[in-house]
């Protein structure tokens, strides 16, 4: 029996993976859905709306959490409401910490977000991987990915996204410094700690000069 069940579930990986590589889209991610009858994939306004303002609100200087936090507060949908809503499926009524934290945005959810590259146009196929038998899972190298250029319709400009990107790199080295500056901080280290650098300051004044006015 176990010999069946690890070769049936190769199979089945095999045959996922040859989708991937295809570029057959098995779910889109959010921002997206695929019409079932013509297998076009599609932007969702509502969505492509939140993903714009998260990517423009991060570029103004605001973090992960505080990003999450104004989301919340706007009661935007998450990825999970808002396939909820596109499968005509209605929200649970059990308010369980698992099933509360599943509905709500959090830092770590934004940040994956302005990460994602499919925004581009770019559909990346096979970024981890699970094997349910032996119970593990990773995340898969470049050169094990299955990149397919303008297969997406875009959600935001190549150039925004880089943008984010490289504003992302120099927030991480910042707080790699700041992790190393004493707890003992007088407020004016703390402000110039959380201030925006130069770089910072200036990737954002470029994405509002040269950005087109609708961003929709």
């Amino acid at each position: 029996n176990d010999f069946y069940a690890r070769d049936g579930s190769r199979r089945v990986t095999t045959g996922y993976r040859q989708k991937q590589k295809a570029g057959i889209v098995i779910t889109p991610p959010f921002g997206y859905f695929k019409d079932k009858n013509t297998n076009q994939v599609e932007i969702v306004p509502e969505a492509a709306e939140t993903i714009h303002l998260i990517f423009a609100s991060y570029l103004s200087g605001m973090g992960l959490k505080a990003i999450a936090r104004m989301l919340n507060e706007e009661k935007r949908k998450t990825p999970a409401q808002m396939q909820m809503a596109l499968l005509g499926k209605r929200m649970p009524e059990r308010l369980e910490t698992e099933i509360k934290k599943k509905y709500l945005w959090d830092g770590t959810m934004v940040g994956r977000l302005l990460k994602d590259e499919a925004y581009t146009g770019t559909l990346i196929c096979h970024k981890s991987e699970r094997n349910k038998i032996n119970k593990t899972f990773r995340f898969t190298e470049a050169a094990e990915q299955f990149r397919h250029e303008n297969y997406l319709p875009p959600i935001i400009t190549r150039e925004m996204w880089e943008q984010v990107q490289e504003l992302m790199n120099m927030r991480k080295k910042d707080n790699v410094r700041a992790g190393q500056i004493k707890t003992g901080a007088t407020g004016f280290e703390r402000e110039k700690k959380n201030a925006l650098t130069v770089e910072q300051q200036k990737l954002f004044f470029d994405y509002m000069l040269n950005s087109p006015k609708d961003r929709h």
